[in-house]
């Protein structure tokens, strides 16, 4: 093959500088407009000089001494195709690995704003996968700005000189590429540069977990997980996002490249912000998940990438439920109704907005995600509390008694309101009760008076009104209240009303009224149940008194909730005001049972539901009686009570 003479001068390329882009300055600058007549010297004769790059590096080592350039410079910047054959599809950049769509050899594109800064005609700006030139950041242009004419590599009078009226082709009038972008943007075309030292340093840029990768892969990986979280619609690959507009095409490149810069954190942290977003929609959600799962399915993607989205999010192939979320802080609906010990009603605490949770649409059952600590908190909330209805009952306390304890800090209610709504009412830590045990049962256990009654049965004494249960264990704990605790109690018995006192110093309460912490108003307790009227109306012991059938009016008006009826606790409280009960006139009398009988007999016109008129009975003055019962006049005529 004839070869021709050299050009008269040698052309220095520069570093980034494109093969064509050398021969199109060479035949400038020797002012032989057509390029073939540069190639021809070579014997290259080409219809479409663009293609010039992807000749064999037989073929292009004759161009070389032609336009001035040494040998390997010009081997350096070939794109010569990997198979043979005209359907090859793998080009190679200067050991990049290529696809023959990502280059770009029709048109001409070029960045007048990098040429006016003195910039050549640079390797990145023939891959059409950077639509923006990553120096100036303009939108790279392949028409003239005078006639519109199409850009190409036939003619060269310079590399921003339009070949149909040789004008300079000036910029393009849409915006620069957004700030935000830059960064990431121009670090992508480092990582795809043909240069390997230019490439090996932003690679070290990126997450260690992902700095061994392939150009291929990463490329893939870039564009895949960036069209994630841009186009909702449709997946891309590496050959339709050609088709894409400039700046969505750009957008996919920078989010890609901005979470291989912290793999595999970004990448979790975006997926889950966005599966968060979309998760009420259902189908919005499921898309996500799915175009990122092909990301890592090992039948589309090189083995590498697989196991790369794999570990990054393990979660999205498994269970629809857990995806998005570490599996190990996830809890389903099932999994969290079994930690709490309810079948569902933690759905229900999802409903009135008591227990955070992902409602999963899309399905035709309620599906629900729920982060783990917070589950796992409730738990503990739960096993460190105990309802307060259920301590009421095994220390055979009055809710309002108990409500007192908890005012004056004595007892401490759990402030959770899942608590309450579960369980219908207020809740106590177990601690504050634990210590409350253990301040009664430090008191003395030595032998108690033949006098000394149970608290419970001493607290009759007081009636008419709410009993001070506060100033009583106060007066207990400081030990201003000499009490004894009886040898056989334990903390499975009603530890605080089995302690034994005197009833003589008990009288200390009589005139104490139930009272409230300072600065806080009184407590309006809207019911009680049977078993707290019975204590307020001391008839606890007295089977004759049936107060469902003496209230029966009020807890038909009354709500109802649950098997234990409810009265309205001004009616209780009207009640204990207008009477008065037996149990009441024996611990203020100390009389037992028959002879309150007796000693009552005269006041048979005053008896009432649950006893005896209070005014009737306290205008008399029998309670003041000191009767001799040794007398047995006393028990034959009550009328001698006072003789």
């Amino acid at each position: 093959m004839k070869i021709g003479q050299p050009l008269r001068f040698p052309t220095i390329p520069e570093e980034y500088e494109s093969l064509i882009g050398l021969v199109a300055r060479a035949t400038a600058d020797h002012v032989l407009l057509d390029l073939n007549r540069v190639l021809r010297r070579a014997g290259i004769s080409m219809d479409r000089p663009g293609y010039l790059t992807r000749l064999d590096s037989a073929t292009l080592e004759r161009l070389a001494p032609i336009i001035g350039c040494p040998v390997e410079e010009v081997l350096s910047r070939t794109m010569w195709t990997m198979l043979p054959h005209a359907k090859a599809r793998r080009a190679r950049l200067r050991a990049n690995h290529l696809s023959v769509w990502d280059i770009e050899t029709e048109h001409r594109r070029i960045s007048p704003l990098a040429i006016l800064a003195g910039s050549r005609h640079r390797e990145s700006w023939l891959l059409r996968i950077l639509p923006y030139c990553s120096v100036s950041f303009e939108l790279l242009r392949s028409d003239c700005s005078e006639c519109s004419a199409p850009l190409r590599w036939k003619k060269s009078v310079g590399i921003d000189v339009c070949e149909t009226c040789e004008q300079v082709v000036g910029p393009t009038d849409a915006a620069l590429l957004d700030e935000e972008m830059r960064s990431d943007y121009a670090l992508f075309a480092r990582l795809i540069s043909g240069r390997v030292e230019v490439r090996k340093k932003a690679f070290s840029e990126l997450s260690p977990a992902v700095q061994d990768l392939d150009v291929e892969t990463l490329i893939r990986m870039v564009i895949g997980i960036g069209a994630c979280f841009h186009l909702k619609d449709r997946f891309v690959n590496r050959k339709s996002i050609h088709r894409l507009p400039p700046a969505q095409q750009a957008a996919i490149i920078s989010t890609g490249t901005e979470i291989l810069r912290e793999w595999p954190g970004a990448l979790q942290l975006r997926s889950q912000e966005e599966a968060t977003r979309l998760i009420a929609g259902g189908s919005d959600y499921r898309k996500l998940r799915a175009r990122l799962q092909k990301l890592g399915h090992r039948w589309f993607v090189s083995q590498k990438q697989a196991d790369l989205i794999r570990d990054a999010l393990p979660d999205i192939f498994c269970n629809v439920q857990r995806s998005f979320k570490p599996l190990s802080d996830t809890l389903l609906r099932r999994e969290a109704g079994k930690l709490l010990g309810l079948a569902v009603r933690h759905v229900d605490l999802v409903d009135a907005g008591l227990l955070a949770a992902e409602e999963l649409g899309g399905g035709a059952n309620r599906r629900f995600r729920f982060d783990r600590s917070v589950v796992e908190a409730l738990r503990r909330r739960i096993d460190g509390s105990i309802s307060m209805a259920l301590f009421a009952r095994q220390t055979y306390l009055p809710t309002y008694a108990i409500e007192n304890l908890c005012d004056h800090g004595i007892l401490e209610r759990e402030s959770d309101p899942a608590l309450f709504h579960l369980r219908h009412g207020s809740s106590i830590t177990r601690t504050s009760i634990e210590s409350l045990r253990a301040a009664i049962f430090e008191l003395e256990r030595g032998t108690a008076p033949s006098d000394a009654v149970p608290l419970g049965t001493a607290t009759r004494r007081i009636g008419g009104r709410l009993k001070p249960w506060a100033d009583i264990v106060v007066a207990l704990r400081d030990r201003s209240l000499t009490c004894w605790i009886a040898p056989n109690a334990t903390s499975e018995t009603p530890w605080l009303r089995s302690i034994l006192i005197a009833p003589p110093q008990f009288a200390q309460f009589d005139n104490i009224a139930m009272t409230e912490p300072p600065g806080q108003s009184p407590r309006s307790l809207a019911d009680c149940s049977l078993s707290d009227a019975k204590e307020i109306l001391n008839l606890r012991g007295t089977p004759s008194v049936d107060l469902q059938d003496v209230f029966a009016k009020e807890i038909a008006a009354c709500d109802q909730r649950g098997p234990r009826k409810a009265v309205p606790m001004a009616k209780v409280l009207e009640k204990a005001e207008q009477e008065i009960g037996i149990g009441e006139i024996c611990a203020r009398a100390n009389w037992n049972a028959r002879q309150a009988k007796w000693a009552l007999a005269l006041f048979a016109n005053d008896r009432t539901a649950c006893g005896w008129n209070r005014a009737a009975i306290e205008k008399s003055g029998v309670l003041e009686t000191q009767i001799n019962w040794s007398v047995r006049a006393h028990r034959r005529d009550p009328r001698t009570l006072g003789s």
